[in-house]
C-alpha cells in the first residue's frame, strides 16, 4: 500500500479545499509506515538473492499520483487492476489513484470525488542484484501532486546476509518529468469486446461551479444524504428522484451494455 499522510483531520481538509488548491500532504506512506522529523520507522522487506517476489501495488491516495520503484530492481509488471496483461519490464512503475487518465482532470478532485478508487498493479521483482540494502521508493508527480516530503516517501528492502540496521545508500533510478502519466503498452491476456453502446448521449462534465470545485454532470452535483440512501427510494418504490441525483433512465435489455 502506498499514500499520502496528513496531520490535519480530512473532515478539516475538506472545508478548506471547497474552494482552493490542495493542501500538501505532510508526508507519504508505504505499508502504513515512513520517517517524520526523525521519528517513525520504514516498512521493510526481506529478499533472499536469486528468488523472485510477487507483489501487489495499491495506490491509495487521495491525491498522489506515485512513481514506484526499488532502486536498481527492475519489475515484470504482470496484471493492471486484476486484468492479466502481457509482461513487460519496467523500472518505474507510474500508478495512479483514479480510473480517469490524470492530465484530463484538475487533481484537487481526486481527493474530493475519487476518495475510494485506486490503481493496483501485479509486478514481480527478482533479487539479483549484490547482497545488500536497497531503496523503495514512492515518488509524487508534482503536475498533480502536492506533497511536502517528495523526495522521502520511501521503504527499505533487505537482502539476506546485509546489514539488519544500515539505511541503504543506493542510487534512485532518474525521473526527469514531473507530468503525471499512465502506463503504456498494456495489453490483456484475455481481450474482452463490450459490443454495441445502447445509450449514446453526451453528458456535460464542469469542475468549477459556483466558485466550488466540485464535479457536476449537466449542471447537477450529487450530495448524499447519508439518513436518506439512495437505494431507499428505490426500495420504496419511490420514483421522485431529487434534481441533483440526475437520474438517466436507460431502457434497454438483459443484453444491453
Amino acid at each position: 500500500m502506498i499514500q499520502d499522510w496528513y496531520h490535519t483531520p480530512a473532515f478539516e481538509l475538506w472545508f478548506q479545499e471547497r474552494q482552493t488548491p490542495p493542501i500538501p500532504g505532510d508526508n507519504g506512506l508505504i505499508n502504513g509506515k515512513n520517517m517524520y522529523n526523525g521519528q517513525g520507522e520504514y516498512s521493510q522487506f526481506k529478499f533472499k538473492k536469486g528468488k523472485k517476489y510477487r507483489m501487489r501495488i495499491i495506490n491509495s491516495s487521495t491525491d498522489q499520483h506515485f512513481r514506484f520503484t526499488i532502486d536498481g530492481h527492475e519489475m515484470v509488471v504482470q496484471a493492471a487492476d486484476f486484468i492479466a496483461i502481457e509482461p513487460y519490464t519496467q523500472t518505474v512503475l507510474n500508478i495512479a489513484i483514479g480510473i480517469f487518465p490524470p492530465a484530463r482532470v484538475h487533481h484537487s478532485l481526486w481527493r474530493t470525488e475519487m476518495l475510494m478508487v485506486g490503481q493496483r498493479y501485479d509486478v514481480i521483482f527478482e533479487a539479483n542484484q549484490d547482497v545488500d540494502n536497497y531503496w523503495m521508493r514512492a515518488v509524487p508527480a508534482s503536475d498533480c501532486s502536492a506533497q511536502l516530503n517528495p523526495d522521502g516517501i520511501r521503504a527499505i528492502v533487505r537482502y539476506e546476509g546485509s546489514d539488519p540496521t544500515a539505511e541503504p545508500t543506493s542510487t534512485p533510478y532518474p525521473i526527469t518529468s514531473t507530468a503525471c502519466v499512465d502506463e503504456t503498452g498494456l495489453v490483456p491476456v484475455v481481450p474482452r469486446n463490450v459490443g454495441n453502446l445502447a445509450y449514446g448521449n453526451e453528458e456535460d462534465i464542469g469542475v468549477i461551479v459556483d466558485n466550488y470545485i466540485k464535479f457536476t454532470i449537466n449542471n447537477s452535483s450529487l450530495l448524499i444524504d447519508w439518513s436518506n440512501p439512495t437505494l431507499l427510494l428505490v426500495d420504496n418504490h419511490d420514483p421522485t428522484y431529487p434534481r441533483d441525483f440526475n437520474v438517466v433512465q436507460l431502457n434497454g435489455t438483459a443484453t444491453t451494455v
